[in-house]
């Protein structure tokens, strides 16, 4: 077998250093153009960082209503923007405002908070607040469950113009979730908006 002679490859060579194993000048302005560089680098970083945020802020200003921040996904926002519309009597907002409490969107999740807010609305004659009032009555969450009170909320949400209240009637009724007679009862007891209210949560 013949022997494998190892040598040194020419592209292959050791730093030229002193007896003290510094590196000579010739590396000294490698190391320094490589920092240099660098520097360079983080600076056109840090620049492109700034104008990125510069033109999000030209492109997406601060939202200026609740509208503009649920657009954006800024929910907090949308949050203050709400409390201060239904703090001055909006009802709207109120029932959007109770949406978040009971997603937990910008707030902390709260069923009974979002079932106060919506009963607000509901006494209002806003119709997708008696929606999703009835939603909770029917589930349980933030108030007793009552699928007597469920039905009648589905039903004034229907008689104030809410199309899918129709849908949970006909669920109601066909699922036999309440018996005709408990729905001639809620029915008479409740025809009224005053009396479904004076009820409470």
């Amino acid at each position: 077998m013949d022997q494998i002679k190892t040598q040194s490859s020419p592209d292959l060579q050791t730093p030229d250093q002193t007896s003290h194993g510094v590196p000579t000048t010739r590396h000294s302005s490698t190391v320094v153009a490589a920092q240099r560089r660098y520097g360079q680098l983080v600076v056109a970083a840090v620049l492109a960082v700034a104008l990125s945020v510069a033109a999000w802020q030209w492109f997406h200003p601060a939202p200026t209503s609740a509208r503009m921040a649920m657009a954006n996904g800024d929910f907090e926002q949308a949050a203050l923007f709400y409390k201060k519309a239904a703090s001055a009597g909006n009802k709207v907002a109120s029932n959007s405002l109770g949406n978040l409490y009971y997603l937990g969107l910008g707030v902390e999740l709260d069923y009974v908070k979002a079932s106060e807010l919506y009963f607000e609305a509901a006494s209002a004659g806003i119709a997708d607040a008696q929606m999703n009032l009835a939603h909770l009555f029917k589930q349980g969450l933030g108030v007793a469950p009552d699928r007597m009170r469920a039905f009648a909320w589905y039903s004034m949400a229907d008689r104030f113009g809410n199309p899918a209240a129709e849908y949970y009637l006909r669920q109601i009724s066909q699922e036999w979730t309440l018996s005709p007679l408990q729905i001639n009862t809620a029915m008479n007891k409740w025809s009224k908006l005053p009396a479904l209210v004076a009820e409470g949560l």
